[in-house]
Parts: C-alpha cells; sequence; structure tokens
C-alpha cells in the first residue's frame, strides 16, 4: 500500500493526527482575506513628546499621566482619574467624583498595584478614603524598598462589565505582539489569553477572541447580554496601530478593560506603559 501511495499508520492515533493537520491546513487555506483598520484622529505628536521626555529623563516606567496621555491620544476611552498627593485633600477629592470611589497607589517603580497593597476599593465616605490611605501608608513603610514619594489616584466605582485584558509586548525577532483575554486581578493564573502579530487585521480579532476560554461569558450567559464586540475589535485596531507607529513601546497593559453591551459605557480602568 505504501508503494502504491497510500498512507498507512500503524496506529489510529497518528491517522488522526494526520486528518487533523489536513482540516487545519484546509481551514487557513480558505479563510477569507482580513482587512485592516488605520485611524487618523489620533494625536501621534502628543505620544512622540511624551515618549521623549521620559527618555531624557531616562525613564523606562511611564508615569500614570503619561500613560493616560498616550492612550487619550488615540482615543481610548479613559475613566477619569485624579491624583491627590496629600491626605488632607482627599475628603474633599472624593466628594466632588461622588462615592464610592477607587484608591490606587501611584508611585514609581510599584507596578502590580495589588500585590503591595495598593488598591481599595468601594470606599463610601470621606473617613473610609482616609482610612484606606493609612492602611496604604503601613503597607508601603513594610515593603523591602519603599518608593521615596508616592500619592493616590482616585476615580469612580464601576461595577458590572466584563472585565479584559489588552497589551502590547515587543518581541526582538518578531516585533510588536497584541494580547487580549480575560482581564482582572486573575490574568496572570488563568493565563485566558490569546496573542497575535501586529498590525491586526479583523480576521485576527475575530479568531483571538473565540479562542478565549472566557469567550461563551463575553457571549452572555443565562440570559445576559453580549458585550459590544464591534468597540472591543475597535480599541483592539487602535492598539495595533499604537503599536506599529511607536516600537519604543516594550510593553503596554491594559487591565481592566470594562467591556458593555453598550459601547458608550466600555472604558479603560487601569494601565501600564514601559519603553
Amino acid at each position: 500500500m505504501r508503494k502504491a501511495g497510500l498512507p498507512v499508520y500503524v496506529f489510529p492515533e497518528s491517522a488522526v493526527q494526520s486528518l487533523a493537520a489536513m482540516d487545519h491546513f484546509r481551514t487557513i487555506q480558505e479563510r477569507r482575506p482580513g482587512t485592516y483598520r488605520k485611524f487618523n484622529d489620533v494625536d501621534k505628536a502628543a505620544v512622540l513628546k511624551i515618549i521623549d521626555s521620559a527618555k531624557a529623563e531616562s525613564r523606562l516606567q511611564l508615569t500614570s499621566a503619561e500613560v493616560s496621555g498616550i492612550l487619550d491620544a488615540y482615543k481610548f476611552p479613559l475613566l477619569k482619574i485624579v491624583n491627590v498627593p496629600s491626605r488632607d485633600k482627599l475628603a474633599k477629592v472624593s466628594e466632588k467624583i461622588g462615592f464610592p470611589v477607587v484608591m490606587k497607589i501611584n508611585a514609581e517603580g510599584i507596578v502590580h498595584k495589588s500585590d503591595v497593597g495598593g488598591v481599595r476599593l468601594n470606599l463610601r465616605s470621606a473617613v473610609e478614603a482616609e482610612q484606606a490611605w493609612d492602611e496604604m501608608a503601613a503597607a508601603i513603610a513594610k515593603l523591602d524598598q519603599p518608593p521615596k514619594s508616592w500619592s493616590v489616584n482616585l476615580e469612580a466605582m464601576i461595577t458590572g462589565g466584563r472585565e479584559l485584558v489588552m497589551g502590547i509586548t515587543a518581541d526582538p525577532v518578531f516585533g510588536p505582539l497584541i494580547m487580549v483575554g480575560m482581564g482582572g486581578i486573575y490574568v496572570e493564573v488563568l493565563k485566558d489569553v490569546s496573542f497575535r502579530l501586529a498590525p491586526l487585521a479583523d480576521t485576527d480579532i475575530e479568531s483571538m477572541l473565540a479562542r478565549l476560554r472566557g469567550y461563551p461569558i463575553l457571549r452572555g450567559v443565562r440570559g445576559e447580554q453580549s458585550i459590544h464586540f464591534d468597540r472591543v475589535t475597535e480599541l483592539l485596531f487602535r492598539l495595533s496601530q499604537l503599536a506599529t507607529d511607536f516600537p519604543e513601546i516594550r510593553e503596554l497593559d491594559i487591565n481592566p478593560m470594562l467591556a458593555f453591551p453598550d459601547e458608550k459605557r466600555c472604558v479603560v480602568v487601569d494601565a501600564r506603559i514601559k519603553l
């Protein structure tokens, strides 16, 4: 049979693996050509100014304000954040934002805020905000290398939505990779993420999202509404354009991005950028 050019397998598993490979090849051959989007409403000059400023100061980690400036320049929906440098201003700022609020540490060198006790949620009064500040100060003082100075960022507490993570990773061989997955504090434990090379086509984005284990949750389960996939797709296109426009960005993590059925409610809650 082999001399006749027919495939012969000793075990059925090998035959099944070959059939699977053939089916995968067929899927690749028959997939439709992807389409790309490029946005003209971005402000590349603003991003370049921020990056050049950080380079001039020999900084790799961008500040919260710089990160917000870059994302805003590429028209990402941002949660309004107010920086509070001292405890005595907490009450006034919190009341202006409107309770409940979220408090997050803002200090150079602290990337994962939750790991150092630098995040407090659902603060419902000025007293709770001041207490959270004191607890945060005590936690930071116990670090092996506490920051020389720190402040906090206050933002409105938003509930509901599905938590997504988006990001850029600069690969030394392939260039910028775009990542999307199920976000929140468990992203590094669950690792439910997928990657594609930039620039992204719409077919890339579709496959990235569909292969997530949490995809059914995004689509809506038990009567829940689906997230606004068109809005999420647009933001991934914008992230891809940012990655190709500025290869200086080594790491960018948006976590979480809250996705809702209503596209106007989708918002970036937290992000970090490293050059």
